[in-house]
Order: structure tokens, then C-alpha cells, then sequence
């Protein structure tokens, strides 16, 4: 299989002959989302005690619940895709430790 790079400023693309990213790019791509989204999650889940003591200082502790459940709520969905990427991160760990 012949592969191609191409350079895009400071990143470079293999491309095999039929046009298709690399194992090795894919895994680079894999490894760049995770790390955003668990800085994204993390920035989120700090988020939650900073709101519970917010409110209780402004509105007293009959507040908080109120509050913050659905914030609590929309944090905890996005933790369902922790599934999706401990299925596929450990998928891409394997492939990059065969590489």
C-alpha cells in the first residue's frame, strides 16, 4: 500500500491510495477529542459545587435543590457518554499499541 502525505501548515495527513486517513491520524484525532471532552466535563462537574454554595448563600439552603437539579441533570447525561468512549478508547488504545 503506497501512502501520501500531505502537509497542511503544521500537521501532516497519510493518505493510503484509496484516500483514507491513516490509523495513525484517526488515533491522533481520537486522543484530541477525549481530551477536550474530558476538560469540558471536568470544567462542568467543578461547576457544581461552585452553584451549590452560590445559591445557598444568596437564596438559603431550601434553594439549592431547586436550584441546581437540572443542572445536575444535563452534567449526568453527558457522563452517558463515558460509555461510548470506554468502549471506543480502549478500541484505539489496542490499535496504537499494535502500531
Amino acid at each position: 500500500m503506497e501512502l501520501l502525505r500531505v502537509r497542511l501548515g503544521k500537521r501532516s495527513l497519510e493518505v493510503d491510495s484509496l484516500n483514507r486517513p491513516s490509523v495513525a491520524d484517526k488515533t491522533a484525532w481520537g486522543e484530541t477529542y477525549l481530551a477536550n471532552y474530558n476538560a469540558i466535563s471536568a470544567f462542568f462537574w467543578f461547576n457544581i459545587p461552585l452553584r451549590l454554595i452560590q445559591i445557598h448563600n444568596r437564596f438559603g439552603a431550601h434553594q439549592v435543590y431547586d436550584g441546581t437539579v437540572d443542572y445536575v441533570k444535563y452534567v449526568q447525561a453527558m457522563a452517558v457518554l463515558e460509555i461510548f468512549h470506554s468502549a471506543i478508547g480502549s478500541h484505539l488504545c489496542t490499535r496504537k499499541m499494535l502500531m
